[in-house]
């Protein structure tokens, strides 16, 4: 193991004589992966996904609240238009 620790790459191992290592071969031996516990993603986007998710299953009917891109029809602005005056340029 102190082999595929070292700090100056010239001195690791190769993949198969790590895999030879008696690390590999000594009780404890690994557990099967399936016996592991399953934990939700972490990250923050899948946290989102997760969360917005659960809002709109707890929403009456299903559905959540509308977000813009599923507003039907033209939006319009709320800006104040600024007339051009060519003789100001």
């Amino acid at each position: 193991m102190e082999i595929l620790l070292s700090i100056d790459p010239a001195d690791h191992g190769t993949a198969d004589s790590a895999l030879k290592s008696e690390f590999f071969r000594t009780k404890p031996l690994a557990c099967d992966p399936s016996s592991l516990p399953r934990y939700p993603p972490s990250k923050e986007f899948d946290a989102k996904v997760r969360d917005e998710e659960a809002r709109r299953q707890k929403a009456p009917g299903g559905r959540g609240q509308r977000f813009d891109s599923e507003r039907k029809g033209p939006r319009e602005s709320m800006a104040i238009p600024k007339t051009f005056d060519a003789n100001l340029s």
